[in-house]
């Protein structure tokens, strides 16, 4: 019987990282982690949860979209970021949105002991290392911060 099948089946390994993990690139994610709304503000702020779930390095280099908020109408939201997120890891990034000051004077009330928001995120998030653009859909709610009024997470 020959070797030769043998040691050629053994050449074809699957591709890994340094670090031994199986070489992937799965879509990234994104939702948000936190809001804040100050009485009377022109501007909310916006904090995002970019995550990887591949096994290798990826940069973040934006998100293009919406953040629909029930009950208080849908905002756009235009973010550039350089952002290197390690493998099958997060990390955050906050943006400001300019908002009318009556909407986060509502916001801001709501906060205090009326419960949590319901939200819907929509957009696409760039990357450009490995390079690509990826549909992004999340629902999900954001709930007020004891002790912090105006904060949501």
């Amino acid at each position: 019987m020959s070797l030769a099948p043998i040691a050629l089946l053994t050449g074809c390994g699957t591709a890994r990282t340094s670090s031994g993990l199986i070489y992937r690139i799965n879509p990234p994610g994104l939702t948000v982690q936190g809001l804040r709304a100050e009485p009377a503000a022109t501007q909310l702020e916006l904090t995002l949860r970019l995550a990887n779930f591949s096994t290798v390095s990826t940069r973040f280099a934006g998100f293009e979209g919406t953040v629909e908020l029930a009950g208080f109408g849908t905002l756009p939201v235009a973010a550039g970021f350089d952002i290197a997120v390690a493998p099958l890891s997060s990390d955050i990034y906050k943006v400001s949105l300019a908002v009318d000051p009556r909407l986060s004077t509502r916001l801001s009330e709501h906060a205090s002991g009326r419960g949590a928001i319901g939200y819907r995120l929509e957009g696409q998030i760039v990357t450009s290392e490995p390079s690509g653009r990826y549909p992004v859909e999340f629902t999900s709610r954001l709930n007020p911060v004891p002790g912090r009024p105006g904060d949501f997470r």
